[in-house]
């Protein structure tokens, strides 16, 4: 016998693979966010978490 819930994959609704987002200060390319990997899965709760000017509205 089997258990379904650990069988049972949940399909990913987003999934982000090496995402890398430069943003201009002061006229000059800054790192905002870099080779960032994730997915979000149906059904599953998913936050970024960081400080302001941190680069997580363009991730």
């Amino acid at each position: 016998m089997t258990d379904e819930a650990t069988t049972t994959l949940s399909p990913r609704v987003l999934q982000v693979t090496d995402l890398t987002v430069h943003s201009g200060v002061d006229n000059v390319w800054v790192p905002a966010a870099l080779s960032l990997n994730y997915s979000i899965e149906l059904g599953k709760v998913f936050a970024i978490v960081g400080k302001s000017g941190s680069g997580k509205s363009a991730s």
